[in-house]
């Protein structure tokens, strides 16, 4: 037990594994705040920021990996929310996940008791889906390169939403289909290096579907990927009208623009969505459908997570 364990000691930067936090929760003052866990880095670092009430910590889960790493992800959280409810001990958390493909699936399946999801696919296109915190980006990648021609410009910006819309149309085949196949698009895929230009069209859209398919025949139970297979998926879901935050995948988005914007060290993936969540200010996180969520949530008890 410790029963004197200082909260405000705590180190909200490193991944929580269920075997710290129970040690954590049987502090006393541990059932003083609502826990809110999450799956990596810049959520930590987003919700952090948004959740300004002043009972809540948030922290990234962690499980201990066979190499004896920590590792995160949306099923640590799930698993550190469910075992601190089933061993009752504390209801004073929830967790935040991404949504990823759960509206696509065959078969829909109930969120795990505590469990929130984004309002769009990640925490990066949930971002992307608010106006003013996409103007800043757009506006900010336009002019800040010193090299006029390494800025982002409209036809740039159009590019790489089109070639992450058909990542997206593929992301989701994968699941409608049932296939559910762990894969990476690569950058050459749609980008040649030397010349910092994008592949034309056919090619770029000719190597995605092609990986995909190749990725598909080398499972230890191969499936056969079609264009059918994908039209249908496009045709079903409206994939060609429907809003990109909702099936384009954060990661996707951002590496294609790190690559658009050259001086990839500088605009990396971590860092234009640490851009993203400093131009999301509280009051802009506070019209949004997880916003009202957290808020009906902590109604039932007498702890504050946002204001």
């Amino acid at each position: 037990m410790e029963d004197d364990f200082d909260l405000t000691t705590l180190d909200t930067t490193q991944a929580i594994t269920m075997e710290r936090f129970r040690q954590i929760l049987a502090s006393p003052a541990a059932d003083m705040v609502c826990w809110v866990i999450v799956e990596g880095e810049m959520d930590t670092i987003a919700y952090s920021k948004f959740l300004d009430g002043s009972d809540v910590i948030v922290m990234k889960a962690g499980y201990t990996a066979k190499d004896n790493l920590v590792h995160g992800g949306k099923k640590a959280v799930q698993n550190i929310v469910s075992a601190t409810l089933q061993e009752n001990l504390t209801t004073n958390i929830i967790g935040i996940v991404d949504s990823d493909y759960r509206e696509f699936e065959q078969t829909h399946t109930d969120l795990p008791p505590h469990i929130l999801c984004t309002d769009k696919r990640d925490l990066e296109m949930s971002l992307w889906s608010i106006t003013d915190v996409r103007e800043a980006l757009v506006n900010y990648l336009s002019t800040s390169p010193a090299k006029p021609i390494r800025r982002l410009t409209q036809p740039k910006l159009d590019k790489t939403l089109e070639i992450c819309r058909y990542m997206g149309t593929i992301h989701v085949s994968n699941v409608w289909h049932g296939i559910h196949h762990q894969y990476e698009f690569k950058n050459s895929h749609y980008w040649v290096y030397r010349q910092n230009i994008f592949l034309d069209d056919a090619t770029w859209k000719a190597n995605l579907f092609n990986f995909y398919c190749a990725e598909c025949s080398s499972m230890d139970n191969p499936v056969t990927f079609t264009r059918e297979m994908l039209d249908a998926t496009i045709h079903h879901f409206d994939l060609n009208t429907r809003d990109i935050s909702e099936f384009g995948r954060g990661h996707d988005f951002l590496g294609i623009l790190s690559s658009v914007m050259i001086q990839t060290d500088a605009y990396n993936e971590d860092k234009l969505t640490v851009y993203m969540i400093n131009a999301c200010t509280k009051d802009l996180f506070s019209h949004t459908p997880l916003h009202a969520k957290i808020q009906t949530w902590q109604s039932e008890l007498s702890l504050q997570l946002v204001a």
